[in-house]
């Protein structure tokens, strides 16, 4: 009876890494072998093998081991060691060019199973192998059945042999199925590392990142000063309230053992100080912010230099960003815009001599070219003059100019004059459009007739409204007073008639003397008119002529005896006078 041979290789190559690290670990290759329809003499009767091998760098496409079936005593021989470097033959790869030893042809075993190998990374015998580079390795499975006169199959599957687990589940195919290729990089004891971030700044994040070499599992972070101020993650960020040096301490573990602690300096740089300003300006004007404190600044406006100038037409919040050592600080400015008052003075017109009162307003205080410094002013100029206000709020100020218009009092004249009592005059006013007398009468004329000295007062209105006031004086010359003494003459006698009290006389007789005589036959009325100052007096006397009475005398006795008296009665006139004296 022929034996049919079934051969299963195994293949694993690696890709050593250009810096030929060196992983210790364990591969754990399982696979269950899909039954084939074909046997012979009823016995699946076949052999299998696994080889390990590199495709890439030092070494390229050698077998690194191979585990096969051979022939032996028994089923326990189904693959039980890895073999390198000896004999074989060329037809079932059993040769010296596949490295492999123990292989013999016409191995066989009667059933299909499930098998479980496993390889340490060495290359030779697990105490004295060399441990292969790391990298990516490739692993083939070949099976001969039926003496592989009717079916040979090879599958091949990659894996990376490294620091880092690989753990695989191939899909089946129609000759292996329930494959699991599991690469376990043996564990030890990391090496601690870490690093800092650069350019750290107060009260800003410190990166602290694990940089440990054998693949820890945990870590213990101490920050003295930090918050927070111990930690148990990989990668951690701490803060730090103060500028200064600062030490952290690190260690990394794995279940194999803890690294020792590594502990390593850095420095928190201050925070610059900024210095800058806030301003207040009047609308439309321009501001000037400066900043200190740092070595570069950035402003919300896009400006890069210490000092910008803005002209913000309402109040603005400006925000400079200085930097120095890759350290950042803010600080926020603002410009308060205060509006520019609006000054209010009205024009004024007023007439020469007057005085106009001039008031600003809209502003808190006031100045004025005069060196007046309230808001209102009184002025009292001589020509045309314009006169500014300067008005200040809230430090902003405006200018208003006004004009004061002098208009000319018109020249207003009128005649005095004297005047004798009793008389009238007219006085007329003139330089004016219209007048105003003090008697209540209006117009450029007054008639008048005052008793006495009078005053009177004529006020003339220019068309512009300027006044300007007169007086006209009326001198009254009293009437000469006449007397001219009484005369009263008998029939045939002569009156001498005197006037006095003037400077002229003129009688009605003629005469032109203060004195005349005259012998009026019959009573008669005399006329004398005086001049004194102008003035004319007239007085009038009338000459009485008495007749020449017929006295009689009647004697109650014409006769009597001496020591008797008599009684004489006169009769005849109005009064007597007798010789006796009576």
């Amino acid at each position: 009876m022929k034996k049919l041979i079934y051969t299963l290789t195994a293949v694993l190559v690696s890709l050593t890494s250009v810096m030929f690290s060196q992983t210790a670990g364990t591969l754990t290759f399982t696979f269950t072998e899909v039954a084939q329809a074909t046997t012979y003499n009823g016995n699946a009767q076949h052999d299998l093998a696994a080889w390990i091998q590199n495709t890439t760098g030092t070494g390229t496409g050698t077998f690194v081991k191979t585990k096969l079936r051979y022939a032996g005593g028994g089923t326990s021989d189904h693959l039980p060691t890895w073999s390198v470097n000896a004999g074989g033959t060329a037809g079932n790869c059993l040769a010296a060019a596949c490295n492999t030893v123990d292989g013999t042809t016409g191995a066989t075993r009667s059933s299909w199973t499930t098998y479980s190998i496993t390889w340490d990374g060495k290359k030779g015998a697990a105490a004295t192998g060399t441990l292969q580079p790391d990298g990516v390795y490739k692993v083939t499975l070949q099976s001969t059945w039926n003496h592989g006169t009717t079916g040979t199959a090879t599958t091949s599957y990659t894996f990376t042999k490294g620091p880092a687990a690989d753990h695989q589940t191939p899909a089946a195919n129609a000759y292996f199925s329930g494959i699991i290729l599991h690469w376990d990089p043996a564990v030890t004891a990391p090496t601690a590392s870490l690093t800092v971030s650069s350019n750290n700044c107060v009260n800003s994040p410190v990166t602290f990142a694990d940089a440990s070499t054998g693949s820890p599992t945990s870590w213990t972070w101490s920050f003295p000063g930090g918050t927070p101020s111990v930690a148990t993650t990989s990668n951690v960020s701490v803060t730090y309230t103060a500028a200064g040096t600062y030490s952290v301490t690190h260690t990394a573990a794995t279940s194999s053992g803890t690294s020792t602690p590594v502990t390593q300096t850095f420095v928190v740089n201050p925070l610059p100080t900024i210095t800058a300003n806030s301003s207040t300006v009047c609308a439309g004007s321009a501001a000037v912010l400066s900043a200190s404190g740092a070595t570069t600044y950035s402003w919300n406006t896009g400006a890069t230099t210490s000092s910008i100038s803005v002209t913000p037409a309402t109040t603005t919040n400006y925000t400079v960003t200085g930097t120095t050592s890759g350290c950042v600080n803010t600080k926020t400015l603002s410009v308060t815009v205060n509006a520019t008052p609006t000054v209010a003075a009205s024009n004024a017109t007023v007439c020469s001599g007057t005085s106009a009162n001039l008031t600003a307003s809209g502003a808190t205080t006031y100045s004025w070219n005069t060196g007046a410094t309230t808001a209102s002013i009184s002025v009292t100029p001589t020509t045309n003059t314009t006169y500014t206000v300067i008005g200040t709020s809230n430090g902003c100020t405006n200018t208003k100019a006004v004009t004061v218009t002098v208009n000319a009092l018109p020249t207003v004249a009128v005649n005095s004059t004297t005047i004798c009592a009793g008389s009238t005059t007219t006085l007329t006013a003139s330089g004016a459009s219209t007048y105003s007398w003090n008697t209540g009468a209006t117009g450029a004329n007054l008639v008048v007739s005052p008793t006495a000295n009078t005053v009177y007062t004529v006020t003339g209105t220019s068309a512009t409204g300027c006044v300007k006031s007169t007086t006209a004086s009326i001198t009254v010359s009293s009437a000469p007073s006449i007397a001219v003494n009484s005369a009263s003459i008998c029939s045939g006698s002569s009156a001498t008639l005197s006037a006095t009290g003037v400077t002229t006389y003129t009688w009605n007789t003629g005469a032109n003397t203060s004195t005349v005589v005259v012998s009026p036959t019959a009573n008669t009325v005399y006329t004398v008119t005086g001049n004194l100052a102008g003035c004319a007096a007239v007085a009038t006397k009338t000459v009485s002529v008495l007749v020449t009475p017929t006295p009689t005398v009647a004697a109650s006795n014409a006769t009597v005896c001496s020591g008797s008296s008599a009684n004489l009665t006169a009769s005849g006139a109005t009064s007597y006078s007798w010789n006796t004296g009576a």
